[in-house]
């Protein structure tokens, strides 16, 4: 499976950012005990994914990226400080 690129992922993410606003939040949703490695496989504006009888979310829009496992030749695991939350430089 082809993986998402980073300059794919910036040009995407403005291309949300230019038709959402800028108050666009990102957001992944994973269910995992361990510190997994998960692929970007994808991304979808949460009004688009949502079914008809979920609710909308209340605030700014919010862009999901879609994970994927990695491919079979490469760890399933991640670093344990891959899921501390950091600052990042602003």
């Amino acid at each position: 499976m082809m993986r998402v690129r980073a300059a794919d992922l910036i040009q995407a993410l403005q291309e949300f950012v230019a038709k959402h606003g800028e108050d666009t939040q990102v957001a992944v949703a994973v269910n995992l005990s361990r510190p997994y490695r998960l692929e970007i496989a994808g991304m979808a504006v949460d009004s688009d994914i949502r079914r008809p009888d979920e609710p909308a979310l209340p605030g700014p829009p919010l862009v999901w990226l879609t994970t994927d496992a990695p491919d079979e030749d490469t760890s399933p695991y991640a670093p344990r400080r891959a899921c501390v939350p950091r600052v990042l430089p602003g």
